[in-house]
């Protein structure tokens, strides 16, 4: 019994706390399987690279757990129980073929073991491992980095009162609900398994003039005369597009209920809005005389 433990599984591997199946449900197909959606603009180092490693491109991976046996840390349930492991897929096919495969290997590795080792055994009992450990860390920056860039404030652009002036402040301002701070905390299902999410983030905006000048960076929403503090001044008229980059820095804590955590820091560059065509007029003034 040992020797065969051994050649099947040599050390033990992360497992979950649940995942929905039961007794009843030992000839369903597959694992647990999550999309992770990347953008060229939203990548961190450790997503790029399991992307490149599973795919060999940076659009998207997909995760498959496959239930495998491990050996019970409390040596109950005859010394096994249900553990994980994590496979990249590279598309739905082969993920779905992955689920497939990992299950039918599962149930014939323990339907073996119940009829021929340890009849006692309860079939499907999960190590009492936290599911934090199971989960790819980058799987849960990946799901932070889309919960937050779907909830982040977009700027809604305008330069009162509708036209720019030359020699003169043109104040930008990006709306009322345009605000450089953010904060949550809610649960979030990660992978098939709760997540208590914890974020607070802050963003600088980057606005080019559109005029040929360089670039500012501002960390505080552009508001109206006199207060903002978005603001440049024309010297030439003309049209001109507007533009904004929102970049945030995102902080967040992952909790499990058993309290398990990862804390991490994150980035993520929202798509850039545009103020099109703002007239830049000039006036001049003429001395005349009384009469005329």
């Amino acid at each position: 019994m040992a020797a065969l433990l051994l050649l099947v599984l040599p050390t033990p591997l992360p497992a979950v706390a649940d995942d929905g199946w039961d007794d009843a449900d030992l000839g369903r197909e597959g694992g647990l399987e999550g999309r992770i959606s990347q953008g060229p603009s939203i990548l961190d180092e450790d997503s790029a690279a399991a992307s490149q490693a599973a795919s060999g491109t940076d659009t998207s991976i997909f995760w498959v757990a496959q239930p495998i046996l491990a050996s019970h840390p409390d040596g109950e349930n005859e010394g096994l129980c249900r553990g994980w492991q994590w496979v990249a897929a590279s598309s739905e096919e082969e993920a779905a073929q992955l689920r497939s495969d990992g299950r039918h290997d599962y149930n014939s590795l323990w339907s073996s073991l119940i009829n021929h080792e340890v009849p006692d055994a309860q079939p499907d009992v999960d190590c009492p491992v936290d599911p934090a450990d199971a989960v790819p860390a980058a799987t849960v920056r990946d799901t932070v980095r889309a919960l937050v860039t779907d909830q982040l404030p977009r700027p809604e652009l305008s330069v009162p009162p509708g036209y720019a002036m030359t020699g003169m402040p043109a104040y930008l301002v990006t709306g009322d609900d345009h605000d450089l701070a953010f904060n949550t905390n809610r649960q979030v299902d990660i992978e098939g398994f709760a997540f208590d999410i914890d974020i607070s983030a802050t963003g600088v905006s980057t606005v080019d003039w559109g005029d040929g000048t360089e670039s500012v960076t501002y960390t505080e929403p552009g508001r109206p005369y006199p207060d903002g503090e978005v603001r440049h001044t024309y010297r030439d008229r003309g049209d001109v597009d507007i533009s904004i980059t929102d970049e945030w820095e995102v902080v967040f804590t992952a909790t499990t209920g058993t309290g398990t955590t990862l804390t991490d820091t994150i980035t993520a560059t929202l798509a850039t809005t545009t103020l099109p065509d703002v007239e830049v007029q000039e006036y001049r003034a003429v001395r005349v005389t009384p009469d005329g």
